[in-house]
């Protein structure tokens, strides 16, 4: 991977950590290395371009389907 698109790579996946912490915090509350919680959103960035959130509480990945359906 060249320089640039290693920095555009930490640039974005900073950004993308940024966005989802906070979307995730409506859901439930953050695990923080003590008693376990809801969900971890791992910040520690390998170089990919993915993020990895660990659950055990499946209603953090049910889906919502909002009562503004327009076909329902």
């Amino acid at each position: 991977m060249t320089s640039d698109l290693m920095g555009e790579q930490r640039r974005e996946w900073c950004i993308l950590y940024d966005q989802i912490r906070p979307l995730l915090q409506q859901f439930g509350e953050e695990d923080d290395g003590g008693e376990r919680k809801d969900y971890l959103l791992l910040d520690e960035n390998l170089g990919l371009w993915h993020h990895r959130i660990e659950t055990s509480n499946l209603e953090i990945v049910r889906p919502v389907v909002s009562s503004h359906c327009r076909n329902c």
